[in-house]
């Protein structure tokens, strides 16, 4: 990558040679990256696909596999998921979510949200989630707060995460809505904004909004 970036710039670079000890050379210059629990927490809040599917392809290497593919290191992630949750109705094909053949069920995604240990890591690095009222009017002093992730596609609409209600009770929850066969047919004609995705995708947020705020007036201490 970086010689070919050199040589566009003009920049003709010899081959890279590996080196079993660290050189003798003086440090010029130097970038640190953010620390990882931020880079997380950024591309949950932002929905980065490609920070989600680099994430998952180290983590599969971190793990001792070297795969060939995006798609063997989501298969790994898969053995891994099934393995360390207890997980059986979901398999992936990317890290991102993005390939419409990934599935994982309601049930599966909240046994992994409730798993000991879980909460205590992933709660801090989700994005709040604002209550809105019928009109999608956010609530001043909402009776309820959530950390969720949110996930979009066009005639898809999902919100997972951890739901504080008055008093105190904690509770983990998955909302999955979509309607397959218009995503089928909005993918077989190539829009962009496929008819009725958006109108789609609204009523299913405030389906969200609906069953959050049933649930912490039903779960209240």
């Amino acid at each position: 990558m970086f010689q070919t970036v050199a040589a566009q710039l003009g920049l003709r670079l010899p081959q890279a040679q590996l080196a079993n000890t660290v050189p003798e050379a003086a440090e010029i210059a130097r970038l640190e990256s953010a620390p990882m629990s931020l880079i997380v927490k950024d591309m949950l809040k932002y929905s980065t696909n490609l920070t989600a599917e680099v994430l998952g392809l180290l983590t599969t290497q971190a793990r001792g596999v070297n795969p060939v593919s995006l798609h063997a290191s989501a298969q790994a992630m898969t053995d891994w998921a099934r393995e360390r949750f207890g997980l059986r109705h979901m398999s992936f094909v990317d890290h991102s979510g993005l390939g419409g053949a990934s599935k994982i069920s309601v049930s599966d995604m909240v046994h992994m949200l409730t798993t000991p240990g879980v909460e205590a890591t992933l709660a801090p690095l989700l994005k709040p989630i604002p209550m809105k009222d019928a009109k999608g009017e956010v609530i001043k002093n909402a009776p309820a707060s959530v950390v969720a992730k949110t996930g979009t596609l066009d005639f898809v609409s999902t919100l997972a995460g951890y739901l504080e209600a008055p008093g105190g009770t904690r509770m983990a929850f998955a909302i999955f809505a979509a309607d397959v066969p218009k995503r089928e047919a909005a993918k077989l004609s190539g829009e962009e904004v496929p008819q009725g995705a958006r109108s789609f995708n609204a009523g299913a947020k405030k389906l969200q909004q609906s069953l959050i705020a049933r649930w912490a007036t039903a779960y209240q201490s």
